[in-house]
Order: C-alpha cells, then sequence, then structure tokens
C-alpha cells in the first residue's frame, strides 16, 4: 500500500506538468483574451461563492475535523529513507511545475503557498528518523489541510488555470499522505495537544501571501486611462494589505503567540469581490481571485487556527452552534421560495 501511495503521488505530479506546459494559453486563439466567458456580474457572483469556501467557519470545522477527542491532535513519525528519496524526487517534480507557472505575475501568491509547503515538507524528510518528528509534521498536516482547501477553491475561479491548481493541490497532498503512509518505519505514531505553535505553519503562509499580493498589485501599475473606481478600488485593497503586512499580525510566530492578531480580511474580500465586478482588465480578474482571494483565505485559516488552539472543545461548541443557526436561517430561506 505504501508504494501504492507513492506511485499515485508521482503520477499526480506528471498530470500537472502536463496541465502547465502553457498556462497563458489563450481562448478562442486569440493572444489579448484569456478563458474567462462569464460577464462580469457573474464573475462578481462567482467570487461572493469562494468567499464562502474560504469562510473562517470553514477552515475551524476543517482543523476540528482533525483533531481527536476534541482536544488532541494526531501525528505520524517519518521514516524509511529509501521513500524520503523518492518523496524528494516527487517534490523536485512539483518545483518544476511551480517554475512553469512563474510567467503568470497575478498569481504570485498562489505560487508561494505551494513554494512554502514544500519546504515545510522538506523539514520534515530531512529530519532525524525519531518520534521527535511528531510536532513539525503536525504543523505540516494542518497547513496541508488548508492549502489543499484554497488551491482546491481557486481551481473553481480561474479556468485558464484552474485544473492546475486542483491537481497542484491533489499532488502536495499525495505526497503528504504518503509521508503518513510511511508510519510503522520508525516509531509508530505520537499524540500532541493542539496549541498555537501548530498554527506556525499558516501564519508563514499569510505572511508570504500577503507580501507576494502587495508585490503584484494592479495600483502600483494602474494606466491612467482606468476608471476612477478602478483605482479606487486597487488602491483601498492595497492599502488594506499595507495595513496587514505591517500592523495586523506579529512579524514572527513566537510574537504571534503572545499577541492578539487583527485580521482584516473582511474588508479586503469586499475589495477583491468589487474589483472583479468593475475590472476590464483579465490581470486585474486573475489577481482578485487568484492572490486576494488566496490572501482573504490564509488570513481566515490562521484565525480559525488561533481560536481553536485556544479553547478546541469550545471551538467545537461554537462551531455546532453556528452550524445550527445557519441550518435553521437555510430552512426558513426554503420555506420563503416555496411559499
Amino acid at each position: 500500500m505504501k508504494v501504492l501511495s507513492l506511485t499515485l503521488g508521482l503520477a499526480a505530479v506528471a498530470c500537472v506538468a502536463a496541465q502547465v506546459a502553457d498556462p497563458l494559453a489563450p481562448a478562442d486563439n486569440n493572444n489579448n483574451q484569456y478563458a474567462w466567458t462569464a460577464g462580469q456580474d457573474d464573475l462578481a457572483i462567482q467570487a461572493e461563492g469562494i468567499s464562502g469556501l474560504m469562510a473562517e467557519l470553514g477552515f475551524r470545522s476543517q482543523i476540528l475535523s482533525q483533531m481527536e477527542n476534541k482536544a488532541e491532535f494526531k501525528t505520524d513519525v517519518v521514516g524509511c529513507e529509501g521513500a524520503k528519496t523518492i518523496i524528494k524526487n516527487a517534490m523536485e517534480t512539483v518545483r518544476s511545475t511551480l517554475e512553469a507557472l512563474k510567467p503568470v505575475p497575478v498569481i504570485t501568491p498562489v505560487i508561494e503557498i505551494a513554494s512554502n509547503i514544500l519546504a515545510q515538507l522538506e523539514t520534515i524528510v530531512n529530519a532525524p528518523l525519531d518520534v521527535t518528528n511528531g510536532m513539525p509534521f503536525n504543523v505540516v498536516d494542518i497547513t496541508f489541510g488548508v492549502a489543499k482547501l484554497i488551491l482546491t477553491s481557486l481551481g473553481s475561479a480561474i479556468p485558464f488555470l484552474g485544473d492546475t491548481f486542483i491537481n497542484l493541490a491533489a499532488t502536495l497532498n499525495s505526497i503528504s499522505s504518503s509521508i503518513k503512509g510511511l508510519v510503522g518505519c520508525a516509531g509508530g505514531a505520537t499524540k500532541t495537544l493542539l496549541e498555537s505553535t501548530h498554527c506556525s505553519g499558516i501564519a508563514d503562509l499569510y505572511r508570504a501571501a500577503v507580501a507576494a499580493s502587495v508585490k503584484v498589485s494592479p495600483a502600483l501599475s494602474m494606466p491612467a486611462e482606468a476608471s476612477e473606481d478602478m483605482k479606487r478600488l486597487a488602491t483601498g485593497s492595497l492599502t488594506v494589505l499595507d495595513l496587514m503586512s505591517k500592523n495586523s499580525i506579529a512579524t514572527t510566530n513566537d510574537a504571534l503567540l503572545t499577541t492578539r492578531p487583527i485580521f482584516a480580511s473582511d474588508v479586503l474580500d469586499q475589495y477583491r469581490i468589487e474589483m472583479v465586478r468593475v475590472a476590464d482588465s483579465d490581470d486585474i480578474k486573475a489577481y482578485a481571485q487568484a492572490s486576494l482571494a488566496a490572501t482573504v483565505g490564509l488570513s481566515n485559516a490562521l484565525e480559525a487556527c488561533l481560536r481553536v488552539a485556544a479553547d478546541p472543545v469550545g471551538a467545537i461548541d461554537d462551531l455546532n452552534d453556528e452550524l445550527e443557526a445557519q441550518s435553521r436561517i437555510d430552512h426558513d430561506d426554503k420555506d420563503e421560495e416555496d411559499d
């Protein structure tokens, strides 16, 4: 079964490589157009749908589902030197895939997510074969779940790169699962309580995504002929990103554990949706649907992780209450539609 898991992971890598052979292939042989087929309002509705997929509540539910006995998180220990070599080779293939995506600057934060995940995986794969690996794997396992949800959500948002994102998420997940499948090669499994330190991987991704979104912001190269609305939205989103990078979260994970971050994802998400509605540039649409969406998702994921770590049992009770309330609202809405 272990060999099968690794084989599937490598097959997925090959699939990704095929998908990104020409990441900017235009639709209908028109070199000036990406494959955006929906109208502005339809794209805005789709953008709102992505917000729902990457809401704080969803990440909180996912993190809680990975926990055992309401207060514990199961971690596996990495082992088997031969398997390590196979996994490292698979990582190199994924890294080549990311290199092929770099000509698309508006998705830089998404590339940052995948690259950071690989770096975290390498920390585990290169670690000694003993039970102390439980802690770093715990961090990466949570981070992987978050990254997979974000990548698959973005896969539905950008038609000309959707399959690439979805396959990339599946490949990274296959590599992670392969590492899990090596349990028993050395040391068995360990359990650790979910703590704030386990959110450090998500925090690293969040900072990287914010920095990348600032770097490729359309506000930095907005043409003079752009509409006033577009200029206002681009400048506003950059202002929020600047706030997120300097003031909303500690600059180090050690400081993060002793401070209470201020999350601005809701405000940034509103700018993102309106940018999709107003933009007449494919680059700006892709920036909003990929870069800003990834940043919003990671902000929500970090908030969810810290919330669960602070009180795992209380977080479960709160989640159940919120889901029940949402169910009642949905039921009432359905009754109104039937009437």
